[in-house]
């Protein structure tokens, strides 16, 4: 046990559990931020049965307000910054998204540098660094910065490079970058606690069937528990402060994930491949996809070296990342089924 705090942003987010979740078991006192109060009873709910949730505190705090955020970061020794908006439908006008992520990482650090936390860790993503003007490096590095103007860049990917960048300017601007650690990651994948996050829809798709074949799509899984204890990792490293660490898995195509979840129980998988074309033309009527479609085909690779030398990091086979979100996610459908059979 410690008395040292961590204030955790976003708490009902899918990173946000994990992380909350790793720091109880290593006795720390946790204060998780929700947007609303209402949802203050479903960060306790995400943790697992029987989790000691003594040293846990939920406060309302909104990234789109100055509100909260003060006392949220009051005490507190350190702050992992993991909430960021994430809608399954992207907004017509990016601004709505690059507003509230940049001018919230602002909020929080600005309210963690009046409250002295010794380090605050800011997540970022891997595609902040994934798209920069010209051609796409081999493989991509810390070193690299996606260009927010490139036609592609989806609002999500502008409002975490834009929010990062900002991060860092902050930080030189007040003196402070010694006390800020930016985890940059893939696309987070793993067992799952209530309701699956958007990141998931993907491989969501095609455990329940909703995906009739397999487009030409890759992306660089990481676990989530995995990503969980990079930024405690990060949190404590002496060698962590100032640096920026990608921590996104290697490729793999949609395919490769198909080939693991093939035969498991309760997975309905299909086995052929849908033409670009037809995605394209499937994507006019699904938001979700539309957003995923400018990476039809595309192949990249994440360097994450840096991590792995200065934080240890060891990120676990892709296949038990997988299957475990598989039969976790099976799982959580039968328990909300079994609970709409009882409340109807």
């Amino acid at each position: 046990m410690t008395d040292e705090t961590v204030l955790v942003t976003g708490g009902t987010g899918y990173l946000a559990g994990w992380c909350i979740d790793l720091l109880l078991a290593r006795g720390y006192h946790v204060r998780a931020t929700v947007r609303d109060r209402s949802r203050r009873p479903v960060v306790a709910a995400q943790l697992p049965a029987g989790h000691p949730t003594a040293r846990l505190t939920v406060v309302e705090a909104d990234l789109g307000s100055d509100a909260g955020w003060a006392e949220a970061a009051a005490g507190c020794d350190f702050v992992l910054h993991v909430a960021s908006p994430f809608p399954a439908v992207p907004p017509r006008d990016p601004a709505a998204l690059v507003g509230p992520a940049r001018d919230g990482t602002l909020r929080v650090l600005a309210a963690a540098r009046a409250a002295g936390a010794r380090r605050i860790v800011v997540t970022s993503s891997s595609s902040a660094a994934a798209s920069p003007a010209g051609p796409r490096p081999d493989p991509i590095t810390e070193d690299h910065w996606t260009d927010p103007g490139h036609p592609p860049a989806r609002a999500y990917v502008r409002s975490k490079t834009l929010a990062e960048r900002a991060a860092w300017a902050y930080a030189r601007e007040h003196g402070m970058t010694d006390r800020l650690t930016v985890i940059a990651p893939g696309t987070l994948l793993g067992p799952v606690r209530g309701r699956p996050s958007y990141s998931l829809s993907v491989v969501e798709r095609l455990v329940t069937g909703r995906m009739p074949g397999l487009p030409r799509l890759g992306f660089p899984f990481t676990d989530v528990r995995d990503v969980a204890a990079l930024h405690v990792a990060a949190m404590l490293s002496p060698e962590a402060a100032g640096e920026r660490f990608l921590a996104a898995g290697p490729f793999h195509w949609i395919e490769d994930i198909a080939a693991i979840l093939r035969g498991q129980p309760g997975a309905r998988v299909p086995s052929r491949r849908l033409p670009g074309p037809l995605v394209r033309a499937a994507a006019l009527f699904d938001p979700a996809l539309r957003q995923v479609v400018p990476e039809l085909g595309e192949e990249f690779r994440f360097a994450t070296g840096k991590a792995r030398d200065v934080l240890g990091w060891n990120p676990r086979p892709l296949a038990d990342t997988v299957l475990d979100f598989a039969r976790s996610f099976v799982r959580a459908r039968s328990f909300v089924r079994a609970r709409s059979r009882v409340t109807a």
